[in-house]
């Protein structure tokens, strides 16, 4: 398993998520998230004229034809958005197909015109082939890493005050126009790069994974770039070794897969953002709201029969809740002297308001009071249930 080619792929792989982080973090944050996507396509065409014009797959030529037509698709984007017309999406979604058509047209002349053996390994470029990964591939991502984290550093405030209010650097008398052809230019490079790791549609999943998946973990942009960096080179390395354990298991593709997995975990089990907070702050805030219904409730039934205690079947039916489940959430209330049950009733349960209960009311309704327009609990609805306000 620990081969020189397993070490090769490593460094090469595990370079590649570090530059797809570093550039994708501000892709995603000036929502270009698919800018990669459609340079990626972008990179069909340079492919397949490279090849027609050498006929051969040359190890130099190759990568400058995907490059040219890369930033071509980059100056066809800037083109679209400023004379256009057009919003960023559609004009990233005008890119991606017609280069894409155009660079399923020429392969399909490449394989009506040339021979099967001059044709063999072509498909490295578009699926990527890490397992034949050279030690100039690696250096050349390294490279890049280096030259974009210089980048980075060095007018991190810029990047950092366009990537979040864009109108704000205007007013300062920043060039965001040429920020963004510098950040298109960026992601073009990165996607050249990662051609023989990742091919050119997979790279394109790598400079949204490792950022997508941090940004559910942090809120500081510092954070979110070492973080996004950390995990980059956690699944470029991941996807590397389990495909190395296991036989014809592709590289790219495996990357890729560790990256969605690793975004799965992250959207579940995030601290702040995952489903299961979520899920319990709902439960949370429910439990709340029918806890405010209850004493809410009981307090104005109280008022009604001039403060005698009021009986659980008459509670449950001004709420409209099915009798068990008014009991509940009558015991927890109960259980936290909001309630107290008289006595001298054993017949049936009552139930009455607390000094505890009532002060906890009050800081009920302060917890829900509802923002001027927005959903709440109407005071003259009696069976409980939410109106708008």
């Amino acid at each position: 398993m620990w081969s020189y080619n397993t070490l090769v792929v490593l460094a090469g792989a595990a370079s590649l998520g570090l530059l797809c982080a570093l550039v994708g973090t501000f892709a995603v944050l000036r929502r270009q998230a698919l800018l990669g996507d459609a340079l990626a396509h972008a990179t069909l065409p340079g492919l397949c004229l490279a090849f027609l014009l050498l006929g051969v797959k040359h190890p130099l030529a190759m990568p400058a034809g995907a490059l040219a037509t890369g930033l071509l698709g980059v100056l066809a984007v800037a083109a679209l958005q400023r004379w256009g017309r057009l919003r960023p999406d559609a004009a990233l979604g005008v890119v991606l197909s017609v280069f894409y058509g155009a660079g399923v047209m020429l392969s399909r002349v490449v394989q009506n015109h040339t021979t099967a053996g001059s044709k063999a390994g072509l498909e490295r470029f578009l699926l990527g082939s890490a397992a034949g990964m050279v030690w100039h591939d690696v250096a050349l991502i390294s490279l890049l890493a280096l030259a974009v984290a210089a980048v980075i550093v060095l007018g991190y405030r810029v990047w950092k005050v366009m990537s979040f209010d864009s109108q704000f650097a205007l007013a300062l008398g920043l060039p965001v126009s040429w920020l963004d052809g510098l950040l298109m230019a960026l992601v073009a490079l990165t996607v050249v790069a990662g051609l023989p790791a990742a091919g050119a549609v997979m790279v394109a999943a790598l400079l949204v994974l490792p950022v997508v998946s941090a940004r559910l973990w942090v809120h500081r942009l510092e954070t979110l770039v070492v973080l996004s960096c950390i995990l980059g080179v956690a699944m470029g390395a991941a996807g590397v070794l389990l495909s190395a354990s296991r036989e014809r298991l592709p590289t790219g593709p495996t990357i890729v897969l560790v990256g969605g997995a690793c975004f799965a975990v992250s959207l579940v089990a995030s601290p702040q953002r995952g489903l299961v907070v979520r899920l319990w702050r709902l439960a949370q805030f429910r439990r709340r709201l029918a806890l405010f219904q209850l004493l809410q409730t009981v307090g104005e039934l109280q008022q009604e029969q001039a403060g005698r205690a009021v009986a659980l079947s008459q509670a449950a039916a001004r709420l409209g809740w099915p009798p068990s489940r008014t009991a509940a959430l009558a015991l927890q209330a109960r259980l936290q002297h909001w309630l107290a049950q008289p006595e001298e009733k054993p017949e049936e349960k009552h139930l009455e308001l607390t000094p505890a209960g009532r002060e906890q009311l009050e800081r009920l309704q302060q917890q829900l009071a509802p923002e001027p327009g927005s959903l709440s609990v109407s005071e003259n609805a009696p069976d409980g249930r939410g109106s708008a306000r």
